[in-house]
């Protein structure tokens, strides 16, 4: 299929073509392989699930403007709540003025936003006003010698994206009706299986998509390990062209040395689970719980305070570092569908081995090199990727991102996938990036980065961290829909992950592009960072305020409300024409 707006094709292609035969070919810049990590079954369809179901109907008390939230809502809207619980209750009366003015502004300047996930249950109660048309990247339809990308309605078949997915919508619904009266239009792009896993090139079919369709924001709640000069290119494209792109910074059990690439959906409770956020099947203050768990407070299942675990063993079913949770391990096991420390994931090896058949000492994973590199030290000659020249000549006009000629390295020892005399492309990722830290795309300079907190305010013990995250958002014990636990139609339930945290800040985008439809991404960061509640420990890095970051919108807009940057504007639609043109070319 052909990728305008990196100049590109994802083609399949006979393993007697090798990387160099193609290489030849002067219309070819670069060479990259497109990367899939097979998973687990799906979790749903084995019995089992990642989030842990609500056994009961959320309290409600429509006279005196009361309602069951989620903590998380009831912290960014600066209401009590008691952190061993993972809801209470909202004054609606109460909500603070900003918020309560951006989401009345979302009535007349909702900005689409596309959800690059799982999918989206559009027939759940709490999604189907706010479910629009779904993309499914996942799989195509082939028409008039044309591939398209399937146009239909929203479904799930994980449940991550919809858990994803009704965490905005609940936020977003000034009628605290868990999303169903949210003012917010949220299409489905389903750029992962019903595993939680995909092809690299999914999220790059999917930002053209969204180019194509003028979405303003885009939730990316997945992660994998290793830059993808390709995913890079297009992720800088859609940020020219306006595109305002979040994603996770991924948990700590998205590592693992034996699996070569990894895109998954970074949620579930494992690794940390809910152990970071209070007790399990707890009950919301002054409006009583199910399963044991006592009103005004009490707690639920025997849970105990401060984190404490329910039944005996951990919170929602998850353990930090260890335990399993819900069916799924941390650090050890295998966390919503993908193996942790230990497994591999298409035959690939720890430990200089290759991956789909690539060759050790040098050699490149899945047969071939990735970006142009070759096996055994770089490609020949010195040939380098993403363009560059022969002999020691280095892509994009002396740059690294193509490394340089005869095993010369760049960003750490190879090229984006060419190798150096013992380094591998795609195979031995042990250098990739440093344990625990920013995955892709979440570290890529144009995405906002976004890790997790509790709700103690702190760092959630799951989250991935570094220079790279922009900010921090809550991402333990989330409650949101569930489709994974046998009610598809109006289920709720709790997990945690990074994931969890994006769709937080992507509101909160939301919600500032409905008071100044004007800002740009550069402007939402600066002021999502500048007005965090800064971390203990002197770190730089905050968790998201709400409050503070709609007041600062709404003061800024009185000295700019003239204002207007076309320019990303312009060169959207340059891309959509080239997009167009790239069709009717194909059809000729």
């Amino acid at each position: 299929m052909e990728i305008p707006i990196i100049d590109g094709l994802v083609m399949g292609v006979p393993e007697r073509v090798s990387d160099a035969e193609m290489a030849a070919d002067y219309r070819i810049s670069s060479i990259e392989s497109d990367l899939e990590l097979s998973g687990n079954e799906s979790l749903y369809g084995q019995g089992v699930s990642f989030i842990r179901p609500l056994t009961r109907s959320p309290f409600l008390d429509r006279q005196q403007h009361r309602y069951e939230a989620p903590w998380s809502v009831l912290k960014l809207f600066d209401q009590p709540y008691d952190d061993r619980f993972f809801s209470g209750v909202l004054q609606h009366d109460n909500i603070p003025d900003p918020v309560a003015f951006a989401l009345k502004k979302l009535k007349m300047n909702s900005a689409p936003v596309a959800i690059f996930d799982t999918g989206m249950q559009a027939y759940h109660r709490y999604l189907w006003r706010i479910a629009e048309s779904a993309v499914n990247v996942v799989e195509f339809v082939e028409s008039d010698d044309i591939f398209k990308l399937k146009t239909e309605t929203a479904f799930d078949d994980n449940g991550h994206g919809s858990h994803v997915a009704g965490i905005i919508g609940g936020i977003l619904d000034p009628q605290h009706r868990w999303g169903a009266g949210a003012n917010i239009d949220l299409y489905s792009v389903k750029v992962l299986g019903d595993d939680g896993m995909g092809f690299l090139s999914n999220i790059i079919y999917g930002l053209q998509w969204a180019i194509d369709n003028d979405i303003k924001i885009v939730n990316m709640s997945i992660a994998y390990r290793q830059d993808s000069p390709a995913v890079r290119r297009a992720i800088q494209e859609s940020a020219k062209a306006g595109v305002i792109m979040l994603a996770s910074a991924g948990n700590k059990s998205n590592y693992d040395p034996n699996i070569t690439l990894k895109i998954t959906a970074d949620g579930g409770s494992a690794d940390g689970g809910s152990a970071d956020g209070g007790s399990a099947d707890g009950g919301s203050a002054d409006g009583g719980s199910a399963d044991g768990g006592s009103a005004d407070g009490g707690s639920a299942d025997g849970g105990s305070a401060d984190g404490g675990s329910a039944d005996g063993g951990s919170a929602d079913g998850g353990s930090a570092d260890g335990g399993s949770a819900d069916g799924g391990s941390a650090d050890g096991g295998s966390a919503d569908g993908g193996s942790a420390d230990g497994g591999s994931a298409d035959g690939g090896s720890a430990d200089g081995g290759s991956a789909d058949g690539g060759s050790a000492d040098g050699g490149s994973a899945d047969g071939g090199s990735a970006d142009g590199g070759s096996a055994d030290g770089g490609s020949a000659d010195g040939g380098s990727a993403d363009g560059g020249s022969a002999d020691g000549g280095s892509a994009d006009g002396g740059s690294a991102d193509g490394g340089s000629a005869d095993g010369g390295s760049a960003d750490g020892g190879s090229a984006d996938g060419g190798s150096a005399d013992g380094g591998s492309a795609d195979g031995d990722l042990n250098n990739a990036l440093p344990k625990f830290s920013v995955m892709y795309p979440a570290r890529y300079p144009e995405v906002i980065a976004v890790g997790a907190s509790n709700a103690y305010g702190r760092l959630a013990t799951f989250s991935n961290f570094g220079d790279e995250i922009d900010i921090l958002a809550p991402g333990a014990n989330i409650l949101s829909v569930d489709i994974t636990n046998g009610d598809a139609m109006k289920g709720l339930g709790i997990t945690s992950g990074t994931s969890m945290a994006v769709p937080y800040v992507t509101a909160a985008v939301a919600m500032m592009l409905a008071v100044d439809p004007d800002m740009n991404s550069e402007e939402i960061r600066e002021i999502l960072t500048g007005t965090a509640h800064l971390m203990a420990g002197g770190s730089t890095v905050g968790d998201l305020n709400l409050v503070a970051a709609l007041e600062e919108v709404i003061f800024r807009l009185g000295d700019n409300a003239s204002r207007g940057d076309n320019s990303k504007k312009h060169y959207r639609k340059r891309l959509k024409a080239k997009i167009k043109a790239a069709r009717r070319a194909a059809l000729n």
